[in-house]
């Protein structure tokens, strides 16, 4: 399994930026991203998300890497309907209001 400095160092190799660019971009110095990324320094939650916005990567796939969240913790958030992500704001309310409406008329039997 890749550890979450592989998972970022490879992310920044991917994105073509050094560590000094990762510095100018997200303010994290190069000296700190060089101990993550050797696994010698826990990246703490706020600069994770630096990181996971700057090289576009999921930052679930990040904590998990980084030992905050297991697969188990996620498993409530798993079931998912295919395709959901192509609905837009509207379409996904109107598909909230009739769970909701499922919801109460089975507690009401």
């Amino acid at each position: 399994m890749e550890t979450f400095g592989d998972i970022i160092k490879s992310a920044r190799n991917k994105a073509g930026l050094s560590q000094k660019q990762v510095y100018q971009n997200i303010k994290i110095t190069d000296s700190r991203l060089s101990k993550m990324e050797r696994n010698e320094l826990i990246c703490p939650p706020s600069e994770m998300r630096k990181l996971a916005v700057l090289y576009n990567i999921p930052i679930v796939h990040l904590y998990i890497a980084a030992g905050y969240l297991t697969s188990d913790d996620l498993d409530e958030y798993k079931m998912v309907f295919h395709g959901v992500e192509q609905l837009d704001d509207i379409e996904t309310a109107h598909i909230q209001q009739c769970i909701d409406l499922l919801i109460r008329r089975k507690d009401q039997i």
